[in-house]
């Protein structure tokens, strides 16, 4: 296992070299469409497409990554063949009915199907647009001052894969099928993967290995911190204000759980009491308070700190989450009407923790000295109504 897991991180940081030596960083990247709809255009007339185009569509660079990470290429290709030939309607049909990942991967090929002309438009349209220089631009504005940005972010490639996007140290991919929907949200999305990637570029933490007590605690807490952070950037535009996006179930998900994030910090308050009483207990549990991966919380902290601090006072500490809760403290002893503080007991211990794993100043390199903080950005201008 352990030959394996050191084998796929090798190949993943070949992958991102060579990815970004084919592809070419702030470059948007379509090499593995062509391949898909020449397969497409095959299977809909119940043939077997050649070898080579297989081939052609495994080994764009998209695919690789993808399937590096663990989508299954044998998979992918099975479920092609259902969605797409008339002679496998029978097996599709029972397989629809499974209701399991398979079902949702089809669901999302099937969804191709009458739209290829409005896809292929939309491929042209993206490929003409500033989709790159407009992501970086909002995304420096959540970045410390003291972070230097070398204006280049890694290749974005689109493809079919499934109805979501993701990011890798190779780049962004994009499930066109999934841009088709999200058209106007595309930069803001891409600004939020783009935040991620230069924020994990910023050390300001000793992470404890995955295998130690404290991980998953210390994980969740930097979750918390840089989706809620990222989020500002796009959620609050697409899925808290009155729109089309805001009534997709993604968005309606969110709502929820961002009206219930004075509930979830109230539990996480008991959770680190009892973290501060009894050392020896499961840290895990964290992983069941914080519902989606910590950003709707995240975003409700950051948000606080953002309108009652300014932008600066939140970006000044970034990837230090012991210091974003410090700072979300602060607001929430001021407003506990809206904002539920944490215990004294909470704050303590989090301080221990951040004693044991941020380093001091002290033994920091000096930052760079830069311009002032940015202003804000026109989409950052519209306060956001509160939802509790």
């Amino acid at each position: 296992m352990k030959i394996r897991i050191l084998f796929l991180f090798t190949f993943l940081l070949f992958s991102a070299s060579l990815y970004a030596q084919i592809i070419g960083n702030n470059s948007i990247d379509f090499s593995g469409m062509k391949p898909f709809w020449q397969i497409e255009s095959s299977l809909i007339k119940d043939k077997e497409p050649p070898p080579g185009e297989w081939n052609a569509l495994f080994n764009s660079p998209a695919y690789q990554i993808l399937f590096a990470g663990g989508f299954s290429q044998k998979n992918f290709e099975h479920q092609l063949r259902l969605a797409f030939m008339p002679s496998m309607d029978s097996v599709l049909n029972i397989a629809l009915k499974k209701n399991d990942q398979q079902s949702e991967y089809l669901d999302h090929y099937l969804l191709i199907k009458g739209k290829e002309k409005k896809l292929k438009e939309l491929q042209t349209k993206l490929q003409k647009e500033q989709l790159i220089e407009t992501a970086l631009s909002m995304a420096r504005n959540f970045l410390p001052d003291s972070f230097s940005i070398d204006n280049s972010l890694p290749p974005v490639s689109f493809a079919i894969f499934e109805n979501s996007t993701t990011r890798a140290p190779s780049g962004i991919i994009i499930d066109l099928v999934f841009s088709m929907d999200f058209d106007s949200y595309l930069p803001y999305l891409l600004a939020h993967e783009a935040y991620h990637i230069y924020r994990d570029k910023i050390r300001n933490t000793h992470y404890p290995d995955k295998h130690q007590p404290d991980y998953p605690m210390v994980q969740m807490l930097t979750q918390m911190e840089t989706e809620g952070i990222a989020d500002l950037i796009d959620k609050k535009k697409f899925f808290l204000k009155k729109g089309s996006f805001s009534n997709c179930d993604w968005a309606k998900s969110y709502q929820h759980y961002l009206d219930k994030a004075p509930k979830t910090i109230r539990e996480l308050d008991k959770y680190f009491t009892q973290m501060a009483a009894f050392p020896n207990s499961d840290r895990k549990i964290i992983q069941d308070l914080i519902p989606m991966n910590g950003h709707p919380t995240g975003y409700f902290m950051a948000n606080a700190i953002m309108q009652k601090m300014g932008k600066r006072t939140l970006i000044k500490q970034t990837a230090n989450p012991f210091a974003f809760f410090r700072l979300y403290q602060r607001v929430a002893l001021k407003d506990k009407k809206h904002y539920p503080p944490f215990s004294s007991a909470t704050m303590q211990y989090l301080h221990e923790m951040e004693q044991k794993y941020v380093p001091s100043k002290n033994s920091l390199p000096p930052a760079p000295e830069q311009p002032s903080s940015p202003k804000l950005m026109w989409y950052e201008k519209d306060k956001v109504q509160y939802n509790w």
